[in-house]
């Protein structure tokens, strides 16, 4: 039986500075962030809010246009830092047959950017929040996965060392 690699998005793509960026070109102080993220980006992770119902709501709140705001996406989402060692890791284990698939917390807007769309193709299979409709902290997250990649806990490895993450394995 062909076994299975899982790699959470936030070891192979760092965010931090694309959300600097963002922050920093809407002018955000970080608790107004922080209330965007709830408000916002919290039901996209979750796959209620969509991108043009997202990009509506979120361009209306900030007052600035949609195409103003798409910009500033991609502008943020080239600053993706991608841990090419994680990828390279991840190709050599497709070599050896593994199916190796990226998960993790994300929105389709952001999943769309460029950075992130060339990223995940380089796995088998990228299975996020918004397409699960449950964010990757919760357990119904990984009952859903598995579900879908139609195998059981033991032909799993977890690429992961968060808490909250491991705790929803449980």
């Amino acid at each position: 039986m062909k076994k299975v690699v899982i790699f959470p998005s936030n070891k192979v793509l760092d965010s931090s500075r694309a959300w600097r960026y963002f922050s920093k070109a809407l002018t955000l102080s970080p608790s107004e962030l922080s209330l965007i993220k709830e408000k916002y980006f919290l039901p996209a992770k979750r796959g209620i809010l969509l991108k043009k119902e997202f990009i509506d709501k979120l361009s209306k709140n900030l007052d600035i246009s949609k195409k103003e705001l798409l910009n500033i996406f991609e502008v943020g989402g080239k600053m993706l830092k991608v841990n090419k060692k994680l990828i390279n890791f991840a190709k050599k284990l497709k070599k050896e047959r593994y199916e190796v698939i990226i998960i993790g917390t994300s929105t389709d807007l952001l999943a769309s950017l460029k950075v992130e769309k060339k990223t995940y193709g380089e796995f088998s299979k990228s299975f996020m929040s918004y397409q699960l409709k449950a964010l990757k902290s919760e357990p119904r997250f990984y009952k859903k996965l598995f579900k879908l990649i139609k195998k059981n806990e033991n032909d799993v490895v977890f690429y992961e060392n968060e808490s909250q993450t491991l705790k929803a394995l449980k």
